[in-house]
């Protein structure tokens, strides 16, 4: 079986260059879900100049679909490559996605899809909600399952890319409680190939541009620790309900500038009773200087947590 699906995807590579226009999926037979024939169940929800998201219904199930549009042939096989590796990641942690694919219109044109759980609310709603700060035991449980989710994926070589409260998601629970926490690994741009390699995660997610480290910003492709940056960001604005650099509505030249010469405030001034350790861990996240940050997120971990 794992033969025929190497063979498939062989043919469907030699063919797609060869320019002969036919296509073989990359979904399994088992998904059978055609993207154009899910039932919209909300508006379109821009990504970025090339991307979309749209709630949706199969049947009984709410699930949310992503499409990537407008690349070369090149960039949409790369980004479905992408996120079939993505599609690995299970488990409570991530936001399932169920099937990955690309649609032809033509030969030349078509786009990349993914099909995903949806779920109703985002960290950044659940921040809005709050109008602040997290309780500090919920606070402390979404970035350590946020950093245990990126320290999977990077172990299995999976940069996240543009992390952000709008790709981590906190279901509603009892109370005012944060619930299950998961993190949305589908959101790179995947572009890295042909005429759309210029292109950054500034130019397809723009609203994730104030949680990019500097060496993203100035252009370098994001690796385990740019995450780790974006990751102390994160942690900084969910337990003080600031973010550390600011910055909101800044040129792209602005927020690199501001980035290398502002200093961070520890977290702990806007909020007392964070632990030594957590204002310890999050400080070093934010080194401008990566190989200054934790090696890997299993170390920012074992620094929160005593290890």
């Amino acid at each position: 079986m794992q033969f025929l699906t190497t063979l498939a995807d062989l043919l469907s590579e030699i063919l797609s260059r060869t320019g002969l226009g036919l296509y073989f999926s990359r979904e399994t037979a088992s998904d059978g879900l055609d993207p154009e024939q899910l039932k919209p169940t909300g508006p379109d929800i821009s990504l970025g100049p090339r991307a979309e998201s749209v709630p949706v219904r199969h049947g009984q199930q709410r699930l949310l679909l992503k499409r990537w549009h407008d690349l070369e042939p090149d960039s949409r096989r790369d980004l479905a490559r992408q996120l079939e590796a993505r599609r690995t990641l299970v488990g409570p942690r991530y936001l399932a996605i169920h099937q990955v694919g690309e649609k032809l219109q033509d030969r030349r044109t078509g786009y990349v899809y993914c099909i995903q759980d949806l779920r109703p609310r985002s960290l950044a709603q659940y921040l809005l909600e709050l109008g602040g700060q997290c309780p500090l035991d919920e606070a402390t449980r979404i970035i350590r399952t946020v950093a245990e989710a990126l320290a999977d994926g990077h172990a299995r070589g999976l940069v996240h890319g543009n992390l952000s409260p709008d790709a981590v998601f906190v279901e509603s629970a009892a109370g005012s409680g944060a619930g299950q926490v998961c993190l949305d690994y589908a959101r790179s741009t995947g572009v890295s190939t042909g005429s759309d390699a210029a292109l950054t995660v500034m130019d397809l997610f723009p609203q994730g541009r104030a949680y990019l480290p500097p060496e993203a910003l100035m252009g370098n492709p994001p690796d385990d620790l740019s995450d780790l940056f974006t990751l102390g960001i994160l942690a900084y604005e969910v337990f003080t309900g600031k973010r550390p650099f600011g910055g909101e509505g800044a040129s792209t030249m602005q927020k690199v500038k501001t980035l290398l010469a502002a200093q961070v405030d520890p977290p702990g001034r806007f909020r007392p009773d964070l632990p030594n350790r957590w204002e310890a861990a999050i400080l070093q996240l934010l080194r401008k200087e990566p190989r200054l940050r934790y090696r890997d997120a299993r170390k920012f971990l074992d620094a929160v947590t005593g290890g």
